[in-house]
C-alpha cells in the first residue's frame, strides 16, 4: 500500500512540476537522490566506458601496428614477387638466349661438318691432282727427253746425209772435170786450176784460156754428162732419204707436219726461223718433219713447265688445307669442351634437344674437322656460320 501511495505521489508531483506548480521538498529530495544515483551510475558507466575506450584504443593501436606490419610485409612480399618476376623474366630471356645460342652452335656444327667433309674431299682431290700432275710431269719430262734425243739424232743424221751427199757430188764433179780437162789438154791435171779440197778454180781456168766460148760449151757438156753419171749414186742417196723419211714418219704424223710451220710463224722474230718460213714450200718433207719434231719438243717443254707450276700450286694448296684442318680440329675440340661444360652446369634441355645433341656429338666425332667460330662473347647476338665456298687454286692461296 505504501509503495502505491508513493508512486501516486510521485506521479502527482511530476505532473505538478510539468505544469509549473510548486513541488514539495520531499519530492525534490527524492528527485535529487534519484539524480545523484543516476549521476553516480552514469559516472560509473562513463568510467567503465573510458576504460573500454582505452582498451579499444590499445586494440586499435595494436591493429594499426599489425596492419602497418602486414602492409610492410605485403609491400616487401610484393617487391620480392616483382623481383622474382623480373628475375624469372631475366632467366626466361637468358634461357631463350641460350637456346638460340645452342641452335646457332647446332647450325654452325652442321655447317662445319659439311665444310669439313668438303675440305677432306678437296684435300683428297688436291692430293690426287698433285700425284697425277707429278706423274704427268715425269712422263712429259721423259717424253721431252726422248723427243729431244730423237730430234737430235734426226738432225744429226740429216746433216750427215746432206754433208755426205754434197761432198760426194762435189768430189765426183771435181774428179770428172779435172780428168776431162786433162784429157783435152786444156790444163795439166796437177794444175792450180784444180784443188781436191776446194774444187775447180773456174776463174783462173777461164783467164788462162783463149777461147772462152769453147770452155763454156765444154763445161755445159761436162755437167750434162755428170748428171747422167750421178744416177747410180742418186739411187743410194734416195734410199738413205727414204729410210730417214720412214723413221721421221713413225715420229710425226701427217696432221702434225703443219705444226712446224706454226712454230716458225710464232718464232718468226728469229732470222733462221724467218728464212725457213720463207722457204717452207720448197723444203723437203724430212726437213718439215724435223721442224715439226722441234715444235712438238717445244710444246712438251711448255707443258712440262705448266705441269710443274700446277704441281707447286697443288702442293701449296694441300699445305693450306692441312693448316685449315688443324685449326678446325682445335676449334672443334674447344666447342665440344664448351658444350660439355654447359651440359654439366645444370641447364635444362628437352628430350628432343638431348637426342639432337647426342646425334650431333656422334656425327662430330665422325668428322675430323670443324670451322673456327668467334664465340668469346655468348651474350652478343651473332649469325650462324655458312659453309665456305669451293676454292679454286687461285683463291685457296688466299688463305
Amino acid at each position: 500500500m505504501d509503495l502505491l501511495q508513493e508512486i501516486d505521489d510521485y506521479i502527482k508531483e511530476t505532473i505538478n512540476e510539468s505544469l509549473g506548480l510548486p513541488v514539495s521538498a520531499r519530492t525534490l529530495q527524492l528527485k535529487l537522490r534519484v539524480y545523484e544515483d543516476a549521476y553516480f551510475r552514469l559516472r560509473d558507466q562513463h568510467l567503465h566506458l573510458i576504460g573500454k575506450f582505452r582498451q579499444k584504443d590499445i586494440l586499435i593501436d595494436r591493429a594499426k601496428a599489425e596492419a602497418n606490419m602486414n602492409a610492410a610485409a605485403i609491400k616487401k612480399f610484393v617487391e620480392e614477387n616483382q623481383r622474382l618476376a623480373a628475375e624469372c623474366a631475366n632467366l626466361v630471356s637468358q634461357c631463350n638466349k641460350w637456346e638460340r645460342e645452342c641452335s646457332l652452335y647446332d647450325n654452325d656444327r652442321e655447317a662445319l661438318m659439311e665444310f669439313g667433309n668438303e675440305a677432306d674431299e678437296r684435300a683428297r682431290e688436291a692430293e690426287e691432282r698433285a700425284k697425277e700432275a707429278e706423274e704427268r710431269a715425269k712422263e712429259a719430262e721423259i717424253r721431252v727427253r726422248e723427243l729431244e734425243e730423237e730430234s737430235g739424232k734426226a738432225v744429226e743424221e740429216l746433216q750427215f746425209y746432206k754433208h755426205k751427199c754434197h761432198a760426194s757430188r762435189l768430189t765426183e764433179l771435181c774428179e770428172f772435170s779435172s780428168g776431162y780437162l786433162h784429157s783435152c789438154k786444156i790444163l795439166p791435171f796437177n794444175s792450180v786450176a784444180f784443188d781436191s779440197s776446194k774444187g775447180i778454180n773456174f776463174t783462173y781456168w777461164i783467164v788462162a784460156q783463149r777461147n772462152v766460148h769453147f770452155v763454156d760449151t765444154e763445161m755445159n757438156g761436162l755437167l750434162t754428162r755428170k748428171y747422167c753419171l750421178d744416177d747410180s749414186s742418186a739411187e743410194s742417196i734416195d734410199m738413205e732419204e727414204n729410210s730417214l723419211e720412214s723413221i721421221l714418219a713413225t715420229l710425226v704424223g701427217k696432221d702434225e707436219v703443219e705444226s712446224g710451220q706454226a712454230y716458225l710463224e710464232v718464232n718468226s722474230g728469229y732470222e733462221s726461223c724467218q728464212n725457213l718460213l720463207k722457204m717452207w714450200n720448197s723444203l723437203r718433207p724430212s726437213t718439215r718433219k724435223v721442224l715439226s719434231l722441234a715444235a712438238k719438243a717445244k710444246t712438251l717443254q711448255q707443258d712440262k713447265e705448266h705441269l710443274r707450276i700446277n704441281l707447286t700450286r697443288a702442293e701449296e694448296e694441300v699445305k693450306l688445307l692441312f693448316e685449315e684442318n688443324s685449326i678446325l680440329d682445335v676449334e672443334n675440340k674447344r666447342l665440344l669442351r664448351r658444350e660439355q661444360n654447359f651440359d654439366g652446369s645444370g641447364g635444362k634441355h628437352t628430350s628432343s634437344a638431348s637426342a639432337k645433341r647426342s646425334k650431333r656429338k656422334s656425327s662430330s666425332r665422325s668428322s675430323p674437322v670443324e670451322s673456327k667460330i668467334d664465340s668469346e662473347n655468348i651474350d652478343s647476338l651473332r649469325q650462324p656460320l655458312s659453309p665456305l665456298r669451293h676454292n679454286s687454286p687461285g683463291c685457296r692461296l688466299y688463305k
